[in-house]
């Protein structure tokens, strides 16, 4: 993976990108100092490569030039998932397994915000796919995109709430909380993105706790 990150370095030399060796600080930079909201947390157990957080929202503003914030297809609406970003995107091996990892830090499990992080998640896979075929030595195949949604642990009145709510978004936030991970199926979107098979996790932070820490083998076994 050095080579590719060396190349991306050649190339990309404006976004920086940074050794991972151990463990990282993802960090949402609009919470900071408010004690109120989720602020970072630490992912250890990980060696890799993580990009700049200013990547996927640099990426956006193509789209933004070039694309439609909403798409109608067969008299629906769709929100463009291209206009979205998400905090962190690393890339890392464990067991031989190279990996893509997009995260996005939540406050809350309000149905709009998890809806909300599964677009930044997905729109900044597809971009990053994008970006890193134009850098020699990347090979899709060889990397499994995972997802990381990590906010404040859902409450009663919010399970309540997308228990009794309809639809595809509430189904979608019923169950990453109740299973912890929901997998995507790749080119399922009425809107003809290309992407493959993509797995979102959840991670619960218990008693509003603004910093957490986690281990990566207790979301990738």
């Amino acid at each position: 993976m050095k080579t590719l990150i060396d190349n991306y370095k050649l190339i990309y030399p404006k976004i920086p990108v940074t050794d991972v060796n151990g463990s990282i600080v993802v960090e949402e930079p609009d919470n900071l100092g408010n004690p109120t909201k989720f602020q970072s947390l630490k992912i250890n157990g990980i060696n890799g490569f993580a990009f700049d957080h200013y990547l996927a929202k640099n990426m956006s503003s193509f789209a933004q030039i070039a694309s439609p914030a909403t798409f109608y297809i067969s008299g629906d609406q769709w929100d463009n998932i291209l206009y979205d970003d998400c905090d962190r995107i690393i890339l890392f091996e464990k067991n031989g397994q190279k990996y893509m990892l997009f995260c996005e830090l939540k406050s809350g499990y309000s149905t709009d915000q998890i809806f909300h992080a599964r677009c930044q998640l997905l729109g900044s896979y597809i971009k990053m796919k994008g970006l890193m075929s134009t850098v020699r030595g990347f090979t899709e195949n060889d990397f499994i995109p995972i997802g990381l949604i990590v906010s404040f642990e859902s409450t009663a009145e919010q399970r309540d709430y997308y228990s009794k709510k309809q639809g595809f978004e509430a189904s979608f936030v019923r169950q990453l909380d109740k299973a912890k991970k929901f997998d995507i199926i790749g080119n399922k979107s009425p809107v003809p993105f290309n992407y493959s098979d993509f797995r979102i996790y959840h991670c619960g932070v218990p008693d509003m706790k603004v910093n957490y820490s986690i281990d990566i083998n207790t979301i990738i076994p």
